[in-house]
Formats: structure tokens, sequence, C-alpha cells
């Protein structure tokens, strides 16, 4: 049963490290749509 528990303790850290990249990802997403809207730049 420890090596579960250490299993899956790696793995709530491994899907936090990826939900951190995304909500990054999101955030200079969002960073680009807020310079274009600024800009006036349209797709």
């Amino acid at each position: 049963m420890q090596t579960g528990g250490v299993w899956m303790a790696a793995w709530l850290e491994h899907a936090a490290c990826q939900l951190q990249a995304v909500e990054q990802v999101c955030f200079a997403v969002d960073v680009v749509l807020i310079t274009i809207t600024i800009h006036g730049v349209c797709c």
C-alpha cells in the first residue's frame, strides 16, 4: 500500500504540473488576444 501511496503522490504532482502549464498557456493566449484588441488588428 505504501508503494501505491508514493505512486499516487507522484501522479498528483505530475497532474498539478500539467495544470500549471495549461494555465500558463491560457494566460499567454489571453495576453495575445488583449494585445490584438488594443492595437485593433483583425484576423
